[in-house]
């Protein structure tokens, strides 16, 4: 049923499409103007960007201390932290994959915010959250310096789903309260 609602929401909202601009190869010179290669390319130059070898000490993370297991954080979701958690989110921003704003969430009303706790509820309870909030869109944007065509010359933004923000903003409002009532926290230290 709560899917149900999601997608129904994600119809009237849905996908926007958006324009592609044409790119050269690698070494500058080629032009190319087909979709589907310059979805490659656009691709191929993430990959090699985002995914780069992180050779990590072992043994410096085996330092870490290992602190207790807070199971309060671990309590499903009130019905009173998602209106909470949606009241923090901003306007006039660009929607993730599903397409739906942060207006929808903020200004839908106390029916939309039952069915989305419900929704919340059932992936909590369940350990399975939807692709969907998890999946991003990267939308690259010129840096208004040297040749546009050239992918280096842009950088990319990477708009998530709404519900899945909304989610994320309950976690951390949990934790940061949590943070807030320990004896070992320094207000000073912490901007609240």
């Amino acid at each position: 049923m709560a899917h149900q609602f999601y997608e129904a929401i994600k119809a009237v909202y849905g996908p926007k499409s958006h324009s592609t601009h044409p790119v050269r190869t690698k070494d500058g010179i080629t032009p190319i103007k087909d979709k589907k290669d310059i979805l490659s390319l656009w691709a191929d130059h993430l990959q090699e960007l985002l995914n780069q070898d992180n050779s990590v000490d072992q043994s410096i993370a085996d330092q870490l201390p290992q602190l207790p297991i807070i199971s309060e954080l671990d309590t499903i979701p009130s019905i009173e932290e998602i209106p909470a958690a949606a009241n923090n989110l901003e306007n006039n921003k660009a929607p993730g994959p599903d397409g739906i704003p942060a207006e929808i969430f903020r200004y839908g009303g106390n029916l939309l915010l039952h069915r989305l706790h419900s929704f919340i509820s059932n992936a909590w309870a369940s350990h399975i959250l939807s692709t969907q909030w998890k999946d991003a869109n990267i939308i690259m944007i010129y840096k208004k310096k040297g040749d546009r065509a050239i992918c280096g010359n842009s950088r990319g933004i990477s708009l998530l789903s709404v519900a899945g923000k909304l989610l994320s903003r309950v976690m951390l409002i949990r934790l940061l309260d949590y943070v807030w009532q320990q004896p070992w926290y320094f207000p000073s230290l912490c901007r609240r």
